[in-house]
């Protein structure tokens, strides 16, 4: 388990979307839409495809928080 306020500390990111609260807990993460489980984290990287296409479904499937490098 990892807390937002790790997370962005990790990343050097900030919240652009929802509540900040630095305790929130993600029990995982994934940049898979496919499998992610109910209130992890979507890392939306950029490879041989590129995951911001993919954030919609990582929330569709629970996701409760995703990493992105733009706003999708």
């Amino acid at each position: 388990m990892f807390t937002l306020e790790q997370l962005v500390a990790a990343s050097g990111g900030r919240v652009v979307r929802g509540a900040a609260e630095p305790a929130t807990g993600f029990p995982g993460g994934t940049n898979d839409s496919r499998i992610i489980g109910a209130g992890e984290v979507f890392f939306a990287l950029t490879d041989q495809r590129d995951g911001h296409s993919f954030v919609d479904a990582a929330f569709a499937h629970g996701a409760a928080a995703a990493v992105v490098e733009r706003i999708p």
